[in-house]
């Protein structure tokens, strides 16, 4: 996410220079939708809004993951 002259969503981001004020989304970007992100949520803030609500947050719980073998299937 670029973050210029203490904005955020403000600046360059991959060759491309960025607004705050005309953010380009590639979500729907509105509460309560599944696809709504952090992003959509902290463009035009503050990275002190972004540092106060990440503080706030709890950690979700850590998830565990099972090795599996290989088999001929995954060889390829």
């Amino acid at each position: 996410m670029p973050y210029d002259n203490g904005v955020l969503g403000q600046g360059e981001s991959q060759g491309d220079v960025q607004s705050a004020g005309n953010k380009v989304t590639t979500s729907a970007a509105a509460p309560g939708d599944p696809e709504y992100s952090l992003r959509d949520e902290f463009t035009g803030r503050t990275a002190e809004d972004l540092a106060r609500r990440l503080s706030a947050t709890t950690p979700g719980t850590p998830e565990t993951f099972q090795q599996r073998a290989l088999t001929a299937e995954c060889a390829g």
